[in-house]
């Protein structure tokens, strides 16, 4: 397995290495890992090794990659789509592609330890926080960072890992910038994977629900909230999405202890409970007469 694999435990079976970061869920087969679920590649087959068995896995990707052939290569090989440890980027030639607050964000942040940055965007404009597109257009105008727009990455250079990128940019002739790293941050796109196969009732890619009640699906004890999920009137705010959440807590509490009576007291009263079963309570009012 190449370097920079991720180690697991999948729900008692011995540990499994997979090469690819940002593992979200393992499903158990009956005698091997028969799916893996995770953020770093699109839709495709891959061929898991188990001891001597090979077993099939599909997947369900969110990060946006850029179209080239054999981009699998360079996962971790050079290509990062997200952050985890900024160390790992100390002193190194690093290009950000994206014209977001991600892309934005990470170049102000990595601009202090990178041996050189180079920031690339297809367009001109940036849509981020306007404090952040100024950070950035200072460390450009203090040649901290390079910045190159309108441009995009074409091809990827490298035979062993990733070495260098060949940049497309407007009005020029391509160029060849050497990288120890390439960030792509192009955002996230919403893939439902093997929730497909669950038999649930799915509408334009969204999970439909009983929105009267709590937010459970075609299936009894299944429950879809936040984006995911569509019923009639939906709106997707993160206001929208707490809601969702309380409403089904209350109805999976049931489920879960159909003997026990819950009382729905406010987090002022009966505090805030821990995964350590610790609890935390706000001060309570003084009670004091004023002479």
């Amino acid at each position: 397995i190449k370097e920079g694999s991720v180690e697991i435990e999948a729900f008692g079976n011995q540990n499994l290495r997979i090469p690819y970061p940002a593992v979200m869920a393992v499903y158990e087969g009956k005698k091997s890992i028969n799916m893996v679920h995770t953020y770093a590649r699109n839709h495709s087959l891959i061929e898991l090794e188990e001891n001597n068995a090979i077993t099939q896995a599909r997947e369900s990707c969110w990060t946006i990659k850029p179209n080239f052939e054999k981009i699998y290569f360079y996962d971790n090989n050079g290509i990062s789509y997200f952050v985890k440890d900024p160390n790992l980027f100390k002193n190194k030639n690093i290009l950000i592609a994206g014209g977001g607050d991600s892309a934005l964000d990470w170049t102000i942040e990595l601009s202090n330890i990178a041996s050189s940055l180079t920031l690339i965007h297809r367009r001109n404009e940036f849509r981020g926080a306007l404090d952040s597109v100024e950070k950035v257009q200072e460390l450009k105008n203090k040649n901290k960072i390079k910045l190159i727009t309108p441009s995009e990455v074409v091809s990827l250079i490298g035979d062993k890992k990733l070495e260098a990128v060949e940049i497309k940019a407007e009005d020029s002739e391509n160029l060849t910038l050497d990288v120890d790293h390439f960030i792509p941050l192009f955002g996230l796109t919403p893939k439902l994977g093997p929730i497909n196969d669950w038999g649930l009732e799915i509408e334009k890619n969204s999970i439909k629900v009983d929105n009267s009640l709590d937010y459970q699906t075609n299936i009894p004890g299944v429950f879809a909230i936040g984006d995911i999920n569509t019923y009639p009137g939906k709106l997707k705010l993160i206001l929208c999405g707490f809601h969702e959440a309380a409403m089904m807590c209350q109805s999976a509490y049931k489920i879960i202890n159909p003997d026990k009576k819950f009382v729905l007291k406010y987090t002022t009263v009966s505090g805030v409970s821990g995964f350590d079963g610790t609890v935390k309570k706000a001060n309570l009012p003084v009670r004091k007469s004023i002479d």
